[in-house]
């Protein structure tokens, strides 16, 4: 192993010196791939060195991902895995090579299980092995550690992470890209780089592949780490890495949202070449110089766009013309074939609609391919909507200050300081006020909104943004939304001698579209609008009835995406995103009870994303609906869009149960249709309405995404809380800051379907 170490070192130092040309590019390429080569040889050495039990006869490369290439099989019974384990366990002196057999069957099948997000199954799988005296090796871990990410249970990944080094067995890179990916999602960026530090250091010596560090990079773009990200790149050549097209948008993407035009472009022209076209990452650019009124390099990086992306479309053309010739080939498979393949006629047969055969991987080729398709008609949307704003010629820095006055990041770092006791106080509003400021000066670009061009944080930028926080936050730490849409922006707001307008707020409000298409609504018909009652019973509002804007959005990239978008479309006295935060922890301890007038979720995630309908996590739980009823004024209402008709039924009942009723009869018949009654809730299918406060229709990246999968029907609940009904589960307690307790991690040998 040291004689590898040395090589990878000695090519790795090479690779330094070569100077840049075209003879020096193909010299590099062929040592990353050398490079490449040594360190699947030492992951393998390293794994047979230290491993307790034999390896296969044929080991599969360490740095392939195993958990997503699957092997196919059948549909898994309730207890298949159980028996499977327990039933089929070889007896003493069966021998190693029938526990080898044994080990690799499990294999098998928590690799799937992983891919279904089965965790129960996957479990009970895995319980039947250890309970028989069989050892798992490092795959086992790995699979059953994926499963867990997959689910959304970082805890119990952790659990057997650390199982696995109790064991002796050193865990491979795939093991450790699958933990990095947990810690990500569950916001620990911080977590994830200091697991891959120490992994890295220890006598294992794990090397990072391209998935591991893209998987970091994206856990970074989510929770809006620039320096992580950063340091993470600048690592690359030093770990044998040759970024793609991912990572170096992942990257400048962090850099534009903060507003370091510069340092981003400089990045994107010294990695872009005909073989890597950077579009996606010039949009960003040329968004971010819009933002900052840098007009001739926004129209440079959309040209730059335009011309990347006919790049992109005419390289996955000749690949799709090399697909297509292929599988005319004699004795080729799979010519053509629908998304509704299914198996029949012989084992392993997949047919489609008509009854011919096609290949296995169709299906996925096809899904590929949309979504290529569709990335890349959401860059020319992007790019047209770019150029339409040039035309206007309207924006600048100084414009942008106002729309960062309506920002409000109230989550804290991971781990959460609310998941401690029921009354913080005072110190609880301190801490979140510091902790925003710091991002607002440091992750949302206001140092450069302020000064363009100054580069680091400057103590103006976090005294601003101090003070503009403290000002929007109550003594309790909630949202004073009178200050927050004031007139002041940074600096202090003004106080309003007028009572405020109507506040419509969006759970999960994404990149923004939907929410920015409404306050231009509500912005454009305020003119010609009669004054509306206000939402305080003492007094009404003598203004124009503008209602007033608010999205709560969990990841950083789509809230500084709400504001970039709120900015250039001249929104910013009438929109304001909170985040990022938590839904749960907003409703329950930034909000005064009765504060909004309405509610919307369009979209929310189903609990299939985390797992089994039954099983799987979501946001609207029935104490999350006693949450959203607290947060609304009396007579205020919740419209909810969805496109999964289970979940929707779910819904339904889960509103109908706690005390919500129908806020009014949507009598259209050719729009809103009756799908079906759930007790005194109606569900209904189809696109909502104004009568719903949909004022303006607008799509979003995942709408137009399931159109182009036709996947088009829409269903709707409108209502409104009349009477607080008895809840299962531990509520929320908004009117003392108390709320759900945080959702147990799964014990694995409690575990049930």
């Amino acid at each position: 192993m040291e004689a590898i170490q040395a090589e990878i070192a000695r090519r790795i130092a090479k690779l330094e010196a070569l100077k840049d040309s075209d003879e020096a590019k193909r010299q590099r390429k062929r040592e990353f791939a050398a490079i490449g080569k040594l360190k699947r040889h030492l992951a393998e050495a390293t794994t047979a060195s230290s491993s307790t039990t034999a390896a296969p006869s044929k080991r599969p490369r360490p740095d392939a991902d195993l958990t997503a290439r699957a092997p196919e099989g059948p549909p898994l019974a309730a207890d298949d895995s159980l028996e499977y384990a327990e039933d089929r366990a070889p007896q003493k002196g069966s021998g190693k090579k029938a526990t080898k057999q044994l080990v690799k069957g499990v294999n098998h099948k928590l690799a799937l299980m992983a891919t279904r997000k089965q965790l129960s199954q996957a479990l009970k799988c895995f319980r039947g092995l250890t309970k028989r005296g069989v050892p798992g090796d490092v795959h086992t871990y790995t699979n059953i550690i994926n499963c867990a990410v997959r689910c959304g249970e970082l805890s119990l990944a952790s659990k057997y992470y650390a199982e696995l080094g109790a064991r002796g067995l050193a865990p491979n890179v795939v093991t450790v890209t699958a933990m990095l990916k947990g810690h990500c999602e569950a916001g620990d960026v911080h977590g994830a780089k200091a697991l891959l530090d120490k992994e890295m250091g220890c006598h294992r010596a794990i090397v990072p592949n391209l998935r591991t560090a893209n998987t970091l990079l994206r856990g970074c773009v989510r929770a809006g780490c620039t320096s992580i990200a950063v340091a993470t790149f600048a690592s690359f050549r030093a770990w044998g890495i040759e970024p793609d097209e991912s990572a170096v948008t992942a990257v400048a993407g962090l850099l534009c949202r903060t507003l370091q035009v510069n340092e981003a472009a400089r990045l994107v022209a010294a990695h872009e070449s005909a073989s890597l076209p950077l579009g996606a990452a010039h949009v960003l650019l040329a968004t971010a110089s819009a933002v900052l009124g840098k007009w001739s390099a926004c129209s440079e990086h959309l040209l730059k766009a335009e011309t990347a992306a006919h790049a992109a479309e005419a390289k996955r053309a000749g690949a799709l013309s090399c697909a297509k010739f292929d599988a005319l080939r004699p004795g080729a498979t799979g010519a053509t074939g629908s998304l509704g393949a299914s198996k029949a006629g012989g084992k392993g047969v997949l047919v489609d609609g008509f009854g011919n055969a096609v290949s296995a991987e169709q299906p996925t080729r096809q899904s590929v391919a949309l979504f290529a398709r569709h990335r890349d008609d959401e860059l020319r949307g992007s790019v047209s909507a770019l150029r339409a704003y040039l035309a206007k010629g309207s924006g600048y820095a100084a414009g942008y200050r106002s729309m960062l006055a309506r920002a409000l990041p109230l989550d804290p770092p991971f781990p959460s300081t609310d998941s401690g006791s029921a009354d913080r106080g005072s110190s609880d509003r301190d801490s979140v006020v510091a902790s925003a400021a710091r991002r607002l000066a440091a992750d949302f670009g206001l140092q450069n909104a302020l000064a363009p061009g100054k580069g680091a944080v400057g103590p103006d930028a976090v005294a601003e943004s101090l003070a503009r926080v403290r000002d929007c936050l109550d003594g309790d730490g909630r949202i004073d939304f009178a200050a927050l849409f004031g007139s002041g922006g940074f600096g202090g707001s003004e106080a309003r001698d007028e009572p405020l307008p109507p506040v419509y707020l969006e759970l999960g409000s994404g990149h923004g579209e939907w929410l920015v298409e409404q306050a231009k609504a509500s912005l454009a018909a305020s003119s010609s609008s009669p004054p509306l009652p206000s939402s305080s019973s003492s007094s009404s509002w003598s203004g124009s009835a503008v209602a007033r804007w608010v999205g709560v959005e969990l990841r950083h990239d789509r809230v500084v995406d709400t504001l970039f978008r709120g900015h250039l479309a001249g929104v910013a006295s009438t929109l304001a995103v909170v985040g990022p935060a938590d839904a749960s922890v907003v409703l329950s301890r930034r909000l005064r009870p009765g504060s909004l007038d309405r509610l919307f979720v369009n979209h929310p995630e189903p609990p299939e994303r985390t797992g089994s309908a039954s099983q799987g996590r979501h946001l609207l739980t029935p104490a999350f609906f006693v949450a959203m009823a607290d947060a609304l004024r009396p007579g205020g209402t919740l419209t909810i869009v969805t496109d999964n008709l289970p979940y929707a039924q779910a819904l339904a009942e889960t509103a109908d149960a706690g005390g919500w009723r129908d806020a009014r009869f949507l009598y259209r018949t050719r729009d809103q249709l009756v799908k079906e009654e759930v007790g005194r809730v109606t569900l209904y299918v189809g696109q909502p309405g104004a009568e719903c406060g949909h004022d303006a229709w607008s799509s979003s990246y995942f709408n137009r995404l399931w159109a182009k999968g036709h996947k088009i029907k829409r269903y709707t609940l409108f209502i409104h809380q009349t009477g607080v009904a008895q809840v299962t589960e531990v509520a929320a307690d908004p009117s003392k800051g108390v709320a759900a307790p945080p959702p147990r991690a799964p014990d694995p040998d409690s575990y049930s379907d």
